[in-house]
Order: C-alpha cells, then structure tokens, then sequence
C-alpha cells in the first residue's frame, strides 16, 4: 500500500494536468479583459477631457473672429488643427506673415495633444515657437497635422462650409471614432461618423452601427 500511495503522489495524471491548464487560461484571460477594459475606459476618459479642451479653445475662437472655424475641405479636423494653433482664420484663410508687430493668438497648449499627420502612420512633434502667449511662428507643414485621438484617428470636426450651405446645426459638431476609429482614418473610414449635412444628429445617432463608440465632445 506504502508503495502505491507513493508512487500515485510522485506525479499527475494528464486530466490532472489538462484540467490545470484550463483553469490557467481561464484566469489569464480574465486578467486580460480586465486590463484591456481598464485600458479602454482610461483612454475614452482622455478622450472625453481632449474634447472638452477643443471645446473650450473653439469658444475662445469664436469669442475673438465672431465664429467658429468653417471647413474648407473634406477634412474638417485640418482647418480644426490651422485655426486653434492660430495659423488659418474663421474662412480657412492663412493669416498675413508675421513681423515684429503682429504676432498670432494660440488657443490650444499643444504639449496636451497627440499631433498626427496625413502622410505618417506615427505622431508628429509639431515645432512652435511662442512669443508669450501668442504664436509667433508655426511650422510650414501645419496644414497636415490634426489632433489625433487616443486610438490613431482625427477628432473630427464639422460645421459649415459657408453662409449658404446646408448646415442647420446652431454650432459645431466636434467628436471622436472611438476604439472602431482605429488606424484606418484617413479619406474612407474619417468619413464614416454617421453626421448629416445639416449637422442635426437623428435620435438613434449613438445607436447606429457607424456611430456606436463615438464619443461626442460636451
């Protein structure tokens, strides 16, 4: 008896082993998930507080040129980035060459802001120079950055194109993809936010597949 008992406590049989195993990967991958949810929710909260920023910098806009930014293009999130760096005016238009005595108003502090750029897959670091609280020179190539948000993509930013166009909206609409915005977010997925041209989000925006993780700025 002292012999088998021994021999049965020397090793495991392969239930034994698989049925740790199982045990293993089902607590890995609730580990997993967890994290991964933490990670999620500590990004859309990063999210949340980089627009109410935007916000914020878009009301100081419209407080000093009486509106806010217009879009000149397909992609709102460029003239977005031009305007609160104090690089385009309310049209889109480049403000005149700087000298010693016209220096540019910022609205944005860009060291809080992940910066993209229409030709790179990786953020940028856009080069600034601040004379006190104004811009007094931006790089050449502001034109293709944009504010990126947490998962890769532009927090898009709609409004009108001009006095006659079809936006009926009484202000902007400014937002992010959310975690489905991914990578893919230039040209065919930016334009996939689920926004109609006169800027009145339908009752079930959130609810639609195009829009379900959007994250709305305040």
């Amino acid at each position: 008896m002292w012999a088998k008992t021994a021999d049965r406590a020397e090793g495991f049989s392969l239930v034994e082993v698989l049925v740790a195993l199982a045990v293993v990967a089902i607590l890995a991958g609730l580990i997993f998930g967890l994290a991964g949810g933490i990670g999620q929710r500590s990004a859309a909260a990063r999210a949340e507080g980089e627009l109410a920023a935007l916000s914020q910098a878009l009301e100081r806009f419209r407080s000093l040129y009486g509106d806010y930014p217009w879009v000149t293009g397909d992609e709102g999130f460029l003239d977005l980035y031009a305007a609160l760096t104090g690089t385009a005016d309310v049209r889109g238009r480049p403000f005149p060459a700087l000298d010693g005595a016209r220096k540019r108003q910022h609205f944005v502090d860009l060291s809080r802001f992940t910066v993209g750029r229409l030709d790179s897959t990786e953020p940028v670091t856009p080069v600034p120079i601040f004379a006190g609280d104004e811009v007094a020179l931006l790089d050449s190539d502001y034109a293709r950055h944009f504010f990126m948000d947490p998962w890769g993509s532009p927090y898009i930013y709609l409004y009108r194109t001009g006095p006659d166009d079809a936006w009926e909206r009484g202000g902007y609409v400014l937002l992010s993809l959310g975690p489905s915005g991914g990578e893919e977010r230039l040209r065919d997925r930016v334009q996939d936010h689920g926004v109609p041209p006169s800027g009145i989000l339908p009752p079930d925006y959130t609810e639609r597949e195009t829009a379900h993780d959007n994250i709305l700025a305040p």
